[in-house]
């Protein structure tokens, strides 16, 4: 089950983001994709991303300038799946091919209350794997 939003671990993890920039680490912001607008109906609206978001968070290393691309996910089961409700195909072509590119890649998986950071190298080995 993916991360929601406004979802307790979101919340964590843009305080951690807050942290980063105020310390001078980094500077991480949610990546949301384009939203196509087709009505709206007071505060709400209706319509369609205009492409699949790549991952949940950009960002830049301070000093280095570092790309940082962060996948947060949350599941209740204690596995973290590479299908439709997991990490998508989409994405980790993504974060594997921003890794090969230099960037600083993780995935932070949360079950149970634990997260684990899963880096672009252990990444390319699991898809590499089957």
């Amino acid at each position: 089950m993916p991360v929601k939003l406004g979802s307790p671990f979101e919340e964590d993890l843009l305080r951690t983001w807050t942290e980063y920039r105020r310390r001078g680490i980094a500077d991480v912001v949610p990546f949301p994709p384009e939203f196509v607008v087709l009505s709206r109906s007071g505060s709400r609206a209706m319509g369609y991303f205009k492409e699949k978001a790549y991952f949940d968070y950009v960002g830049v290393m301070v000093g280095s300038g570092r790309a940082v691309a962060a996948e947060a996910k949350s599941t209740r089961e204690p596995i973290l799946r590479f299908n439709s409700a997991g990490l998508k195909s989409h994405q980790i072509e993504a974060l594997v091919r921003w890794g090969a590119a230099g960037a600083f890649v993780l995935v932070l998986w949360q079950h149970a209350g634990q997260v684990v950071s899963v880096s672009s190298e252990r990444l390319r080995e699991l898809v590499e794997s089957g």
